[in-house]
């Protein structure tokens, strides 16, 4: 039976020195109730705009392209089922 993390209640592998969830490492002296390890935060880097004007003007011409793509294909697969669900088959 695999061990599980005193502060959040995980099963962790047994050769696991800190949990993965709240990095907790103190396994010998387990929290008390009313005591809880603070989950680290993890910095994330916004998309913004700033991004896209950052790109060369040949990643921007592949974006535009996959974009086009995306929207194209999804709509003929949206036209597709409506006509067969409509008119039970492919009708065209």
């Amino acid at each position: 039976m695999n061990p599980i993390c005193p502060n959040c209640g995980v099963e962790l592998d047994a050769n696991m020195q800190a949990c993965p969830l709240c990095n907790y490492a103190d396994f010998d002296n387990p929290p008390k109730s009313d005591q809880v390890v603070s989950i680290p935060e993890i910095p994330q880097k916004s998309k913004t705009l700033s991004d896209y004007v950052s790109l060369t003007p040949v990643q921007k011409r592949k974006l535009f392209w996959e974009v086009s793509a995306i929207i194209l294909i999804s709509g003929i697969i949206v036209t597709l089922m409506i006509d067969f669900v409509s008119a039970k088959g492919i009708t065209w």
